[in-house]
């Protein structure tokens, strides 16, 4: 659910697992309050594939028919009608074609808000970008290492030294060396990643291995480590992207697997149809 709703919500669900008993280590706790399974690697595969499938299943996005323009941007867009209230909101999704070309007006200096004949859209810039590149990064796609003329060198606590050794070469775009005791050398990595605080990203990381358990499946962990890269590495508020700039963004954002969230579960976009601006203004009957 972490990717899907935000931090702080808990909804209610029920697993059922069938395994082998001889799979299962029942002797790990006193009261019998826990088990181990021996692959918890795959348990783990298997139920973040089934709670995502569930869940995208009951999330589908609603396509409608519109005939197509030789727009050189012409793409979908998925977009999000949300209508506040005091109770846990729901939100609908319908997925936009035939967009004309767009016109941005920045509200702030995170969300651009643009419109088109169905309505109004306001995107968060770096919600957008951020799973952009976490997605880029999980897949293996869209970036390229490339050597840094003047290395950089990371110091960290002794105990995030430590914790993050084991996993710097698992870290994908990335080339990270160890320098010993404290320090870190990064010798490459993506432009996109070249103004982002690399000390910080650093710990941050070894900061969640620290708080997690040593025996959490590698997949588990490598979703962390692309979590923090994403966050620190996207575009942050205070810088206003030019007109392409947010064309290529949304073009990027509507080719991800999940263009409707960030990573931690927050809209990247919020769709408002002009029927729900018609109720907001008291004019549908």
């Amino acid at each position: 659910f972490g990717k899907i709703i935000p931090n702080g919500s808990h909804p209610v669900f029920f697993i059922y697992i069938e395994a082998d008993p001889a799979s299962i280590d029942i002797n790990v706790h006193p009261t019998k309050s826990e088990i181990r399974f021996s692959d918890r690697s795959s348990i783990y595969s298997l139920i973040v594939y089934g709670v995502n499938t569930t869940i995208g299943a009951k999330m589908m996005i609603e396509k409608t028919v519109a005939e197509r323009q030789d727009i050189e941007i012409n793409e979908p867009v998925a977009a999000i009608s949300h209508q506040g209230s005091e109770t846990p909101h729901k939100m609908t999704y319908t997925l936009i074609n035939n967009m004309p070309s767009r016109n941005y007006v920045y509200v702030g200096d995170v969300y651009a808000a643009y419109s088109y004949s169905d309505g109004l859209c306001i995107i968060d810039h770096h919600a957008a970008h951020e799973r952009i590149l976490y997605e880029k990064f999980k897949k293996g796609i869209g970036l390229t290492s490339s050597r840094l003329l003047f290395p950089i060198q990371v110091r960290l606590t002794i105990r995030e030294h430590a914790v993050l050794k084991d996993y710097i070469n698992k870290i994908p775009f990335i080339e990270i060396e160890d320098f010993g005791v404290d320090t870190f050398i990064i010798r490459s990595m993506p432009v996109e990643f070249n103004s982002a605080d690399m000390a910080k990203i650093l710990s941050d990381i070894a900061s969640s291995l620290i708080d997690i358990s040593s025996q959490s499946p590698i997949d588990e962990i490598l979703d962390i480590i692309a979590k923090k890269i994403a966050c620190h590495s996207s575009v942050r508020g205070k810088k206003i992207l030019s007109q392409a700039e947010l064309d290529r963004l949304i073009k990027d954002l509507d080719s991800m697997l999940d263009p409707n969230h960030c990573p931690h579960g927050r809209p990247t976009r919020l769709y408002f149809s002009k029927q729900e601006l018609g109720r907001m203004f008291k004019r549908n009957t």
